[in-house]
């Protein structure tokens, strides 16, 4: 598959070191959904779509550090959109819990947003280390039926702690669905907490992808096999439990990173 040409039409400083690009062309994207996008003489990396016609970005390496140095006008490539995105819950009598973590808002921040077209009652719940990385607040708080709280490492904002704490508020027997992307020590508390819980629990992971179609194996998870890339890139909790998640991923080569 050939990348499909992007033109870089707004540049939105969402944080410290944190930028969302928007571009020339709307995809036909849900909510977990992401593309492979290709910086010319740099790299492709896999990034979830934020928007329908944008990503958000934090500048972690040397492509994402391109990205975020985008100007209007500047072009990039992408094939895609790629993977499976999450489901809303058929109810409409429970409520849907997002958690996000820092650039982890990008999938839910569409969740939420879908969410709230279907008119279900959505509590989302935003963490980042400190203030200046707190991303999509106010787009998210201005929907109707969507409660937003927010978390900060170092109290400069909200809750004092890591956003995980907020869930201790909700009660499990009021919940249809929680879903969740971000950092994966932080999914994997979201997925402790309601371990012993009838509550339906999804993640979007984040794993090192090369060919994006399910070919190259290197983003399979140990021990399904499972490709992140074409059979994630959302999971749901019993698949993941009592494996990688939450532990351990693999670099560029192949070895074990430890979380």
């Amino acid at each position: 598959m050939r990348p499909i040409d992007l033109e870089v039409t707004e540049v939105i400083e969402e944080g410290d070191g944190i930028a969302t690009l928007r571009f020339d062309r709307e995809f036909d994207v849900s909510a977990g959904n992401y593309g492979m996008f290709w910086v010319r003489g740099v790299d492709e990396v896999p990034m979830s779509f934020s928007y329908p016609d944008g990503i958000t970005v934090r500048a972690i390496g040397e492509t994402t550090q391109a990205m975020t140095e985008m100007e209007v006008g500047d072009s990039l490539g992408v094939r895609g959109p790629f993977g499976e995105s999450f489901d809303l819950p058929d109810s409409d009598s429970g409520e849907v819990v997002v958690v996000g973590g820092g650039t982890g808002m990008a999938p839910v921040a569409l969740l939420t947003e879908e969410a709230a077209r279907e008119g279900l009652d959505v509590t989302t719940l935003i963490g980042a280390a400190t203030a200046d990385e707190v991303v999509f607040e106010q787009r998210l708080s201005s929907l109707d039926g969507v409660d937003v709280r927010v978390a900060t490492d170092d109290g400069t904002k909200g809750h004092e702690g890591y956003v995980t704490e907020l869930l201790d508020g909700y009660d499990a027997d009021d919940v249809d669905m929680v879903a969740s992307c971000g950092p994966e020590p932080m999914m994997a508390k979201v997925l402790e907490r309601y371990d012993e819980e009838d509550v339906e629990v999804r993640f979007s992971l984040e794993r090192y992808m090369k060919c994006g179609i399910g070919i190259c194996g290197s983003c399979c998870i140990d021990d399904t096999g499972s490709r992140v890339c074409a059979d994630g890139p959302v999971y749901d909790g019993d698949s993941l439990r009592g494996g990688e998640f939450g532990v351990y991923h693999r670099d560029a080569a192949g070895r074990k990173e430890e979380f």
